[in-house]
Formats: C-alpha cells, structure tokens, sequence
C-alpha cells in the first residue's frame, strides 16, 4: 500500500511537470519575436526579484546580473526534492567561480 501511494506521488509529479513544461514551451512559442539577443538581454536586466536567506537579508537578483543563478524550490519533506540535492551541490561545486 506504501509502495502504491509513492508510485502514484511520482507519477502525478512527472504529469505536473511535464504539463507545466509543455505549457511553458507552448507560450513562448506563440509569442515569439524577432528579435535580437540584446533585446533578451535588455528586458532580463528588468526582471526584478528579492529574496530573503534564512537569516532574513534581502537578497537582490540584480546584484548577481554577471553571474550564473539557479533557483530550485523544493521541500524537504519531498522525497525527489531531496534525492535532487546532491546533483544541485556537485552542479555549485563545478561552476561555483561563475
């Protein structure tokens, strides 16, 4: 019975994010420009997001414009969430200096 409740979790994960991707590629898709790659950039350097660390600092996106982001909300009562946090800590470790 355990075993059958985790298969469905996993199965009904993969369906969200699947769905969620396709839907993601579907938009962009439809709405495609002509445009150049500093008009991407342009309009990226005006996405503004602030996040807070555990200890409660503001934390400002636009500070870290030259360097390489990753941002992963995951639980930790999430089994996949955590299974996923080593491959996340050896992807730091590699590209920490970007």
């Amino acid at each position: 019975m355990f075993e059958k409740g985790l298969i469905i979790g996993f199965l009904l994960r993969i369906l969200v994010f699947s769905s969620a991707t396709v839907y993601v590629f579907y938009i962009a898709g439809s709405s495609i420009e002509k445009t150049t790659t500093s008009t991407h950039l342009e309009r990226f350097k005006k996405m503004e997001l602030t996040l807070h660390d555990l200890g409660g600092i503001k934390i400002d996106l636009n500070d870290y414009s030259d360097k390489t982001i990753l941002i992963n909300f995951g639980g930790t009562w999430c089994a996949p969430c955590v299974a996923e946090m080593p491959f996340l800590q050896e992807v730091y470790e590699a590209i920490n200096d970007d």
